[in-house]
């Protein structure tokens, strides 16, 4: 009997099935439920086969329904077994075979179970873990997801953790292999790219794929070019893509975008089954066989394992040596070889990444088997137009991708374009490879020991002192300014004494004046006339309560720090002012003032200024935000590990700096909440989501149509647009001298901005350049003359630019070398030492005062 007859006489439930329903001996049952304190399952089906178990001398095997043809994955293998598992706990057999029944012939295959009966019992396992709560369920997006309803969700929340699962290639194996090295997200991947020359004589074979360049490409938003590929051209360029059956068995639809001179035209082959398929194969060949000086283009793996069906039915014919010779398959050349920023090298993420757009946006390749599902039922029109409409939407994005790769620039000529910027692998700047001083660490205690014996300092101080007699007279000369340096005689002597017991408060409190707790506060006295040494030896008796016989130390004691607040504010002074060193600090202190402070310490002492100012640095932040304007800017810098961006917010008297891993600006959004002034910023496009109202440089456009003028000196169309633009905003700022920037002045020239942009709305540029300007212009025409409306705004950004340079100065010191804990010290204390710059007050003034609100100093010194 065929399984569609055995369907329709099944025993069907529509509640859990129990021992008593297998005992009756049913030949198929459908559309079983399992329950058990082990799990819950659905199966499609069970079959009863001879074999003795509990119920008899039959048992039961699962069966699943899969609606399309195509070999069957380990998933649906994994899922039987499981289903087995679940007729174990009623059968007391476990079934070693399950059967598959595929499409609408009803198929039938039976599966080998032994093979995945231990994954089956390690997820049932891993299973009740999650759900007795012993652990959370692992989020891990697959190729099943197209199919679930929980898609969006999981996708949300792997973007929402950047999860690994969302490179799409990646295998479950890998991503638990990057997982064990402490690699939890995609972020944390793309710092572990290192790119690796070829030695000349390694063979000529393909690079794998490289995950963390992958990684980096999303995070700096760059294509990343390994290797340049070959585009290959002709004078007629075909763009093949095909609609069929998952497998490729049954393809029912071939479109091609064929591109002859410079003029497209799309044609298409059409099956109206599967007996028609051959037909349509026909077609496609003779056609091929037709064009003259042709080359085909088709992306991936499908349409590769159609071109070697057709040449099999059509073999020796003269299309044969142009699908086999004649073409190339794009996915190929981006392999291993041009890394978008784009989860995985699907054709729609590309082509979306360059800019195409789909005419049905959502649509994937599953909507296309359920629309032609759709068409065989019913024959509507109407799908068919979405199918080829679909399929040509699949054939320009091809033709989109194909370009892109034909124009990428050689390795001298990276470059900015309007599909992200370009950057070339080989330009990455690797300072691990640099030799760099330091001690190094060693995998074996005897190197590190032979090691430290090879040290300058050890070699001078301990083996040439032995047989030298000048290293004998340097080094008791050493030992003695080391003796001078450490006797510090104090200028100060302070005894402190507790009143109340810390444990008990009782007040009854002996003392022992002949032994004492003892500490040095190292300082500095700072005058106008110099700077002093200063240290206050600090002591306090032995302390013990007769109420709870408890010995103690008074917190007053406790509270005294090696170094005082005016060596702090001094060092800070220097480091963040003059940028001295800390290593040159050292040596400054030692030799100026004989104190022995480690330049270690001085790190210590940043931490500790950043913490105490913590409240004048949000204070500022707060200040800015209440403010009417905010200049903001940003700059990239290289890290220990890594790199990132440094942004500034100003106004003509506070500066606020801070530290953020990437260019994303969405963190603006918080950080400016409240916000109901004008932002003055460049063209960066993160900055256009902010609700406030927003004033874009000018002299970043000017600049920009300046440098192009000077490139494209013959471009007159670019000319025509500038030349108006130049006196518009000549005619502006010759009033912004005149009266300041006041809106009762400046709205004047609102008629005169609208003129200047209606004139560029009915032109449609010839030039390239120029349309680039018009867009731009067009685009930001309510933000480019925000200025006009709103009194104290200016028309450029050089004032966060300004705000930018000192820090662009600090950067040549520690680019490369600074980690980002210590910058984001260093930023809350140069946001300090800005605000102080620009309301003329003295830093160092400032931070000897102790006082933490900059305008409160500054009136009482006024």
């Amino acid at each position: 009997m065929h399984y569609s007859d055995q369907i329709i006489n099944a025993l069907s439930r529509n509640k859990p099935i129990i021992v008593e329903d297998l005992k009756e001996g049913a030949a198929i049952i459908a559309d079983v439920f399992i329950e058990n304190e082990l799990l819950a399952i659905h199966l499609d089906g069970i079959k009863r086969v001879p074999g003795e178990s509990s119920l008899g001398l039959f048992h039961y095997e699962p069966v699943l329904f899969a609606s399309l043809d195509g070999p069957i994955d380990e998933s649906r293998r994994i899922l039987l077994s499981i289903g087995g598992l679940a007729l174990e706990q009623m059968q007391y057999v476990r079934p070693g075979y399950g059967t598959v029944v595929r499409g609408v012939t009803y198929k039938s295959q039976r599966i080998d179970l032994s093979k995945v009966q231990a994954k089956a019992d390690k997820i049932v396992g891993e299973l009740n873990n999650v759900l007795t709560g012993i652990t959370r369920p692992p989020l891990w997006l697959n190729e099943h997801c197209r199919v679930c309803r929980y898609q969006s969700h999981c996708k949300a929340e792997a973007q929402r953790t950047d999860d690994l699962s969302l490179l799409r290639r990646m295998s479950e194996r890998e991503i638990h292999s990057y997982n064990r090295k402490g690699i939890m997200t995609v972020g944390q991947l793309s710092y572990t790219f290192r790119f690796r020359r070829r030695g000349k004589r390694v063979k000529a074979r393909g690079r794998p794929h490289s995950f963390p360049l992958q990684a980096l490409a999303i995070r700096e938003q760059s294509v990343f070019v390994v290797s340049r590929p070959e585009v290959r051209n002709a004078s007629t360029l075909i763009y093949v893509d095909m609609e069929g059956s998952p497998s490729g068995g049954f393809v029912y639809l071939i479109g091609m975008l064929i591109v002859e001179s410079g003029i497209s035209r799309y044609q298409f082959f059409w099956a109206d089954n599967e007996e028609s398929e051959e037909q349509l194969f026909r077609r496609f060949y003779e056609f091929v066989a037709s064009v003259v000086s042709a080359h085909i283009f088709f992306y991936g793996s499908y349409e590769a394992r159609v071109f070697k069906r057709i040449i099999t039915l059509f073999r020796g014919g003269p299309g044969s040596d142009l699908l086999t010779r004649c073409s190339t398959n794009v996915l190929s050349l981006i392999y291993a070889n041009i890394y978008f920023p784009t989860y995985s090298n699907d054709l729609k993420e590309i082509a979306k990444h360059l800019g195409f757009e789909w005419s049905s946006p959502s649509a994937t390749g599953l909507d296309s088997i359920i629309w032609r599902a759709k068409w065989e039922s019913s024959h509507d029109g109407a799908t068919k137009d979405i199918l080829l409409t679909y399929n040509k939407d699949d054939c320009l994005a091809l033709q989109k991708v194909t370009n892109f790769l034909s124009s990428l620039p050689a390795l001298d000529e990276s470059r900015d374009s309007n599909e992200g910027e370009i950057r070339f692998v080989e330009q990455i700047k690797h300072e691990d490879n640099a030799r760099k001083f330091g001690k190094k660490p060693f995998t074996m205690n005897e190197f590190s020991e032979i090691t430290e014996r090879a040290y300058f300092d050890y070699q001078r101080d301990k083996i040439y002192v032995r047989t030298n007699v000048n290293f004998q007279r340097i080094q008791r000369r050493k030992e003695r300014v080391k003796k001078q340096q450490s006797s510090l005689r104090p200028n100060k002597i302070v005894t402190l004494k507790a009143i109340v017991c810390p444990h008990c408060k009782g007040r009854n409190i002996s003392r022992d004046l002949s032994q004492f707790h003892a500490r040095d506060s190292l300082d500095l006295r700072i005058s106008t006339g110099g700077i002093k040494r200063w240290v206050i030896h600090y002591r306090t008796p032995f302390h013990r309560c007769n109420d709870c016989d408890k010995a103690f130390v008074p917190q007053t004691f406790k509270k005294k720090t090696r170094f005082g607040h005016g060596l702090m504010s001094w060092a800070i002074d220097q480091h963040v002012g003059n940028r001295i060193t800390f290593q040159n600090l050292e040596k400054t202190v030692k030799d100026y003032f004989s104190l022995p402070v480690d330049y270690t310490r001085f790190y210590d002492l940043k931490t500790y200024a950043a913490e105490y100012y913590s409240r004048t640095y949000n204070d500022l932040r707060r200040k800015l935000v209440k403010g009417a304007v905010i200049h903001v800017d940003e700059t990239k810098i290289d890290l220990q590990k890594g790199s990132g961006y440094v942004w500034v917010m100003t106004n003509m008297e506070e500066v606020f700096y801070l530290y953020r891993n990437g260019r994303e600006a969405d963190f603006l959004h918080e950080l400016l909440a409240g916000f109901n002034g004008v932002l003055v910023s460049d063209f960066y496009t993160g900055y256009d989501s902010l609700p406030c109202p927003q004033q874009k440089c000018l002299i970043h456009l000017i600049r920009d149509i300046n440098e192009d003028l000077l490139k494209y000196p013959f471009d007159q169309e670019l000319k025509d647009m500038a030349a108006p633009f130049g006196r518009l905003i000549r005619s502006i700022i010759g009033t912004v001298d005149r009266f300041g920037l006041k809106s009762s002045y400046l709205c004047k020239h609102r008629s005169a901005v609208e003129a200047f942009i209606g004139t560029l709305e009915g032109k449609s540029p010839k030039s390239e350049i120029s349309g680039k300007y018009f867009k731009r212009i067009l685009k930001y025409r309510s933000k480019l003359f925000t200025f006009l409306d709103f009194d104290g705004v200016p028309w450029n950004n050089n004032n966060a630019e300004h705000a930018i340079k000192p820090f662009a100065k600090y950067r040549r010191l520690t680019n490369g070398r600074v980690t980002e804990p210590g910058l984001r010290n260093y930023l809350v204390l140069m946001s300090l030492y800005q605000t102080c710059k620009y309301k003329e007050i003295p830093f160092l003034d400032f931070m000897l005062s102790k006082e933490r609100d900059i305008d409160s100093f500054g009136a009482r010194r006024s």
